[in-house]
């Protein structure tokens, strides 16, 4: 997995950031979050579930 966010460029504080929104969505007591991520090849929209993660 570390190999593909190495390819993407993304970094440790990139991912750090995903994380506190992952928990601020678990704080709103859903178990998905759709995000719009703008990286260096574009804009991607993941949608994460993260019920498994925080419960």
């Amino acid at each position: 997995m570390d190999k593909v966010f190495e390819d993407l460029n993304l970094s440790r504080s990139f991912l750090n950031e995903l994380l506190t929104i992952a928990q601020k969505c678990n704080d709103n007591d859903t178990d998905e979050c759709i995000l719009d991520i703008t990286t260096t090849l574009g804009t991607m929209s993941v949608k994460m579930e993260f019920s498994y993660l925080f419960k």
